[in-house]
This record gives C-alpha cells, structure tokens and sequence, in this order.
C-alpha cells in the first residue's frame, strides 16, 4: 500500500518522454522511472545446461517476473493467459528458481482428461499427511 506521501512523491517525479508507460517501471528508491532494459541480465552460457533449459533474459520476461512477484509479497494468486508456445510455463519456471531454498514448488502437468479426483492425488503426492485432514509440505 501506498500512503499520502509515497503518491505526492510519485506524481513530482516527470515520466520519460520516449516510449509508453510500459516500458518503465518506477523504482521507489531512486524516485524515478527506470527503463526495463536496466533490469535485463546479460546472457551468461552455461556449457553444462541443456539447449531446451536455457533462458534469455529480456525486457518481456523481467516485467512478467516483476508482476509475478508483486502478487507473490502479497499472496495473491496470478493468471498468465497466452497462446501455446508464449513463454508462460517458462517465465514461470524461471522465476520459481530464482526464489529463496524455503519456498517449495512443483510442476503439475494437465490437459483436458484430467479429472479433479487425479488432480488431489498428484497434489496430495507431494505433501505428506499430518493428523486428521491436515497435510504440509513433506520434512527433511
């Protein structure tokens, strides 16, 4: 949230004149618009990685990430919407590997036969049952 001062602060500051409003993100911390070419990461090859494991970062994929994890400090759930073959499973991917060793995440693989009873089962594998209906991610 953001209070009085924080909106004053944003509304001195001048948006660019080149590009649209979605080329930029305002970066609290500077108190300026900041072009999203500064949050790409350079290409770094990786001999050891498989072709089809490989991401590039670019402009796309950081915003989507950045939106990903707004939603993610505030425990909101996000739906990416696309095409098959848009990126959304990658840029998904790629974010959930960047996060820290105590956040878990899985894959779940689904079309249009999956029944919701089959969808329990594979959530429910990779939890480990508790006491009573209570389940948690499986320890150490």
């Amino acid at each position: 949230r953001y209070d009085a001062s924080r909106l004053k602060s944003i509304a001195k500051v001048k948006f660019p004149d080149s590009g649209e409003c979605f080329d930029y993100r305002y970066d609290a911390s500077r108190l300026e618009w900041v072009h999203w070419n500064e949050f790409v990461v350079p290409y770094n090859p990786v001999v050891e990685r498989m072709f089809q494991n490989v991401i590039v970062s670019n402009v796309e994929n950081e915003r989507l990430k950045d939106v990903i994890g707004l939603h993610m400090k505030r425990a909101k759930p996000v739906l990416l919407v696309g095409v098959p073959g848009t990126g959304k499973t990658t840029v998904v991917k790629d974010y959930l590997s960047e996060l820290k060793e105590d956040m878990l995440s899985a894959s779940i693989n689904l079309n249009s036969y999956t029944s919701s009873k089959e969808l329990q089962q594979i959530m429910e594998a990779f939890l480990e049952k508790r006491t009573g209906r209570t389940f948690g991610p499986p320890a150490n």
